[in-house]
């Protein structure tokens, strides 16, 4: 399922279960470096879980509750329906052309428009500086002999 990172960028995905009113572990894991968050939350009267992913990148993330699996991607849209259009056919309207015409550019330019964290393992040269093959802009972590 693919979710909109729009401001005030909430991206909440509300999953549905079993039982109303009950404790449920819930594992989130970020498909870019494999990181992992658990948490337990709770249902609310009407059996849905409140599952806040991290919004601060675009990227996938596998949601696990129990032995089932959800699988999300959370994407910069090019526009913001909410913005363009009131009534909800409108916003409908609008989001299905904005989706489209996300396919048609992401189709033809392959780097650029999303704010992606990126893994990269490479073997230092022994000079003070590391060589990128990407455009990088912003290093959140750099480990030498595992000591970060």
């Amino acid at each position: 399922m693919e979710i909109l990172r729009v401001p005030p960028y909430d991206t909440t995905v509300d999953i549905t279960v079993d039982e109303a009113s009950t404790d449920y572990p819930v594992i989130v894991r970020d498909m870019a470096d494999l990181s992992i968050s658990t948490s337990t939350i709770t249902s609310d009267a009407d059996g849905i879980l409140n599952v806040e992913l991290p919004s601060k990148y675009d990227g996938e993330y596998e949601v696990q509750i129990y032995d089932n699996e959800y699988y999300y991607s959370v994407v910069r849209p090019y526009v913001n329906a909410n913005d363009k259009a009131t009534t909800a056919s409108d916003i409908a309207e609008y989001k299905a052309n904005e989706e489209l015409a996300r396919a048609i550019i992401d189709s033809v330019i392959t780097q650029g428009f999303y704010y992606e964290k990126k893994v990269i393992q490479t073997t230092g040269l022994g000079a003070d500086y590391l060589p990128l093959w990407i455009d990088a802009k912003k290093v959140l972590k750099v480990r030498e002999n595992n000591t970060l």
